[in-house]
């Protein structure tokens, strides 16, 4: 088995599915207030398209952590500290995802008919545990995701439009849209930065995937 190919096969794959499912989940996924009434009458409402959403997202948490292991192991030359460092921070974005999902079908077990009031105070409780720490790690693996893209670029492995495209999209969460809106705009951009990056992976043949250091071809591969 070439394992070299499998590894720059999957990399270039997880580029593509990941930002992929996210937008998928972010399609599917209800606009959800931000009070614990508006949680709760999600959750008793809307609990099917809330299920899709996670289960369509919880599985690109691990597509995200192949893209990051891939980029890594790609980057180890020029852009190496970029890599690194975004790769940390990418994987810590996970992390918060993987919060985020979590919370969304425990949240689909709390609605009982008749209790409506004494369960509000626990999703809030709930709430206020997971979303100080989630949002963060959110924010940091976007930020990592950035790093990486400017990671790609630098070591000759990607175009310009990747870091371009990637650091608008995140920068599209700071827009005034509603939340969904935000999202499926953020997963556009971004999968269409990281598609460039892994049509360029793809292009790769083992040596250049074992071996870090760009060929003067590369480079100019990366500039088209």
């Amino acid at each position: 088995m070439n394992t070299s190919r499998l590894r720059r096969t999957a990399t270039a794959a997880c580029l593509v599915l990941w930002p992929v499912s996210m937008l998928a989940a972010a399609v599917a996924q209800p606009e959800i207030g931000e009070q614990p009434a508006d949680v709760y009458d999600a959750a008793s409402t809307q609990a099917g398209q809330i299920a899709v959403s996670a289960a369509i997202g919880t599985p690109g948490v691990l597509l995200w952590i192949v893209a990051v292991a891939g980029v890594v192991h790609l980057v180890r030359a020029r852009g190496a500290l970029l890599a690194n460092v975004g790769g940390g921070l990418a994987l810590l974005g996970a992390i918060g995802h993987a919060m985020m999902a979590t919370l969304f079908l425990v949240l689909l077990a709390v609605p009982q008919d008749g209790y409506r009031t004494e369960l509000l105070p626990v999703l809030d409780r709930m709430s206020g545990q997971v979303f100080p720490v989630a949002m963060p790690l959110l924010m940091l693996g976007g930020l990592g995701v950035v790093l990486l893209a400017f990671a790609l670029r630098r070591a000759g492995r990607a175009p310009l439009a990747t870091p371009v495209l990637v650091t608008a999209g995140f920068l599209s969460e700071f827009a005034p849209l509603s939340g969904t809106a935000r999202d499926i705009v953020l997963w556009v951009l971004v999968g269409a930065g990281l598609a460039l990056a892994a049509l360029h992976v793809l292009r790769l043949d083992d040596a250049q995937w074992d071996h870090s250091s760009p060929t003067a071809t590369d480079v100019a591969r990366a500039t088209t």
